[in-house]
């Protein structure tokens, strides 16, 4: 009796997952990664995180920061999904600049829960979303005369490569 239980609950526990993440979660939205661009789609496991509030919202165009506290790095990605194009950032903190990689192109698979990135037409790297959590981030600049405290929701989704 119990098995029968356990398997509905992990069927529908399923269901449910596969049904938070579409396509509209990625179109024209701006996410982020701590790895720079040329390891993007190295790497077995990539995170992906965007920022869905940012408060006070006077302040919005201060995103890199918070971003870049939130990784606790200096240097990520940031990957800006188009209609179907998607545009990749490398930004330095250091360097105050952003390299910006070739054009790329993305789909993501609702019913297969697969994002996969496209270069000249050919398949270049293809994840599946393996969780979905949010989170939530300050970030202030303290040390300034006039400080500003941000605040933050993100939600961050965790892939698993299946392909190159």
């Amino acid at each position: 009796m119990r098995k029968p239980i356990l398997l509905l609950f992990l069927t529908l526990s399923f269901g449910v997952f596969s049904q938070e993440i579409s396509n509209s979660d990625f179109e024209n939205t701006d996410w982020f990664a701590g790895i720079n661009g040329e390891k993007l789609f190295k790497s077995d496991t990539l995170i992906i995180s965007k920022l869905t509030t940012l408060e006070p919202k006077i302040f919005s165009h201060m995103w890199m920061f918070v971003e870049m506290d939130y990784l606790k790095t200096d240097l990520f990605s940031t990957l800006e999904f188009r209609n179907s194009d998607i545009f990749i950032e490398e930004v330095d903190k250091d360097a105050c600049g952003f390299n910006f990689s070739d054009q790329i192109n993305w789909k993501f698979d609702n019913e297969k829960q697969n994002l996969r990135f496209y270069k000249n037409g050919n398949l270049i790297a293809e994840y599946q979303v393996i969780s979905k959590t949010t989170d939530f981030t300050e970030w202030s600049n303290k040390a300034d005369k006039n400080p500003i405290e941000l605040s933050a929701n993100i939600l961050k989704l965790e892939l698993r490569k299946l392909r190159e």
